[in-house]
């Protein structure tokens, strides 16, 4: 999905600026603690957080 939504932000004249892959371990590593205090103040806030990876992981 995501591969074919950049194309076709591009093909209209969209420029698309990509993060590289350092760059996003430094802001997971930044937002780790924000995530963790969402994980435990949410009711099921790991499940959901699971789902999400889960998802992510099924390009």
């Amino acid at each position: 999905f995501i591969t074919d939504a950049i194309a076709q932000y591009e093909a209209k004249g969209v420029k698309v600026h990509r993060l590289p892959p350092e760059v996003i371990d430094e802001l997971r590593k930044a937002t780790q603690p924000a995530v963790d205090e969402w994980i435990q103040s949410v009711p099921n806030g790991q499940k959901y957080l699971d789902i999400v990876n889960q998802t992510k992981s099924n390009k």
